[in-house]
């Protein structure tokens, strides 16, 4: 694929501004060098939503370990991979959360080896479904169960997972079979206690899958009309990963205590900030905020916008604050 140049890429009205780059104030020089693109990337880089991410559970809270990924190392994974071109975007963030969750999944137990060989019917009919949805268009079949079967089990082959079976002789005695299994068992300790293990997994399925892109020009048009597109088997098996975790993680008691609990805070802080002068409890710029607003609907976007952006600590930290009878230190800033 050849490096697409910017004049190629975008069109004049692409790079246009909405509104025009402020002068710059105390006298700077100007900054040529800077091109807009820069500038907004710096912004984006430097902005507290940016930073914020640092606190948004990826697949599981920071207060489960420092090891688990969040929103931002899960932004920053993401960009090695990616240009600026919206198709690859998509396709690399489909290759972050499907190789990087499992990593997670494995190191927290949530999924062994055990669970994926003997997910049962329904289950990879539901994945098959959601996998379907997903790519069916772009890959121009139906993905069925037997095909979600076949991606899993591709991808434990890749990393000898299965060794132990193989090549079983049906006349072979239960000793022989009990040894295999044994092979396997500590296949799956060792994926899911070891780093080192993982870390050849996850890397691997991202050599893979990133190989496995692909780019279609049509004749005569230019490159900014290019299709993106993957390996039929390869998109198969990158969708099944990311239903995969889901699957486990959804139905997981310990993940639906984590959803209730969470239900509970957020519409507690929700009723209470809507409720009468409870406008009162948010910092400075958002009460202004709120009271500029001139009807109910705008003022509850404010609040909803204020809980959005909540990291996970803090907002157990406001809610326990309210509710809590040891809350944390009255001078602490909200």
């Amino acid at each position: 694929m050849t490096r697409m140049s910017r004049k190629t890429l975008y069109q004049p009205s692409d790079l246009q501004r909405q509104l025009p780059e402020p002068p710059q104030k105390n006298g700077l020089a100007a900054e040529p060098y800077r091109s807009d693109f820069r500038r907004d990337f710096a912004r984006l880089i430097h902005s507290t939503s940016f930073r914020r991410l640092k606190g948004k559970m990826q697949l599981f809270p920071d207060s489960e370990g420092d090891y688990f990924r969040n929103r931002l190392t899960h932004s920053l994974e993401v960009d090695p991979f990616k240009t600026i071109e919206c198709q690859i975007m998509d396709i690399a963030d489909d290759i972050a959360y499907s190789t990087y969750d499992l990593d997670d999944a494995l190191k927290s137990g949530l999924i062994r080896i055990l669970d994926i060989i003997s997910l049962d019917d329904s289950a990879l009919t539901e994945i098959a479904r959601k996998t379907n949805k997903a790519i069916s268009a772009n890959i121009g079949q139906e993905v069925l169960p037997t095909d979600v079967w076949e991606a899993l089990i591709s991808i434990l082959e890749s990393q000898m997972v299965l060794d132990g079976l193989k090549d079983r002789d049906p006349s072979e005695s239960v000793s022989d079979l009990a040894y295999k299994l044994g092979a396997l068992l500590r296949s799956e300790i060792d994926v899911g206690t070891q780093a080192y293990q993982r870390n050849q997994l996850t890397s691997h399925l991202v050599g893979e899958f990133i190989q496995a892109v692909q780019v279609r020009v049509a004749p005569g048009n230019d490159t900014v009309f290019a299709e993106i597109y993957l390996d039929k088997k390869v998109w198969i098996k990158i969708e099944t990963l990311k239903h995969l975790a889901f699957h486990f993680l959804i139905h997981s008691p310990r993940w639906k205590v984590v959803a209730r609990r969470a239900r509970e805070i957020v519409t507690y802080l929700f009723d209470t900030l809507t409720a009468d002068s409870g406008y009162e409890l948010m910092p400075d710029d958002c009460k202004l905020l709120y009271q500029q607003a001139d009807t109910k609907h705008k003022k509850y976007r404010v609040v909803c916008d204020f809980i959005s952006c909540m990291t996970d600590t803090y907002a157990v930290e406001f809610y326990s604050r309210l509710k809590s009878d040891r809350p944390s230190s009255f001078f602490k800033p909200m």
